[in-house]
């Protein structure tokens, strides 16, 4: 039972990396970023769903060995929380990566739109990808943010550095058309405004 398992959490792996492959498609289609980025979660699902499957089924490898593994209890309360920890993070990238954006697909044709006041953004370049991020407070005074791309965190730097010179309070605003389960902005229309109309 476990060598197949361990095949299986092989062959699994291998086709995680050729997906990997897949997830940079997108790239190199001519698409504005919000098309690109709606692209890219769709073509991301082989991906998260291997992965998925190489972490439940090394939880099952590890939950062997410990059905197997007599003695220690320290060890094997070590592999028991192990393998429910693979086996969690599997099934968090199932609904994140795989199952997120197949419930996005009726919002494809009718994203939902919300109009932002006070927009900043933000670009945090520790770690290994930056978060790039427009962040705002809707009309019911909630805060919202979406992560971006760089274009359209150029884009609104020089929005907000426009504001920042003209007279009077001025600041800027967005609506912003998002897809509600990855929060994937398809759109996003940047305009400068009078600061009292918040």
């Amino acid at each position: 039972m476990i060598s197949k398992l361990q095949k299986l959490t092989m062959a699994a792996g291998v086709l995680s990396v050729a997906c990997a492959v897949l997830m940079l498609a997108p790239l190199f289609f001519p698409q504005a970023d919000g098309q690109r980025a709606v692209l890219h979660n769709y073509f991301a699902i082989p991906f998260w769903f291997s992965l998925a499957l190489v972490m439940i089924l090394a939880a099952g490898n590890l939950f062997c060995l410990l059905v197997q593994k007599r003695g220690d209890g320290g060890c094997r309360a070590l592999f028991a929380l192990t393998a429910a920890g693979l086996a969690a993070a599997g099934v968090l990238t199932l609904c994140r990566g795989v199952a997120a954006p197949l419930l996005d697909i009726p919002y494809l044709s009718a994203p939902r739109t919300v109009q932002l006041e006070d927009v900043q953004f933000s670009y945090d370049n520790i770690g290994d990808s930056p978060d790039i991020l427009l962040a705002g407070v809707d009309a019911s005074g909630e805060e919202a943010s979406f992560a971006i791309s760089s274009a359209a965190y150029e884009e609104g730097r020089a929005f907000s550095s426009q504001a920042a010179e003209m007279p009077g309070g001025q600041m800027v605003a967005a609506d912003v058309a998002y897809l509600p389960y990855t929060g994937t902005v398809v759109r996003m229309d940047l305009q400068i405004q009078e600061a009292s109309q918040s």
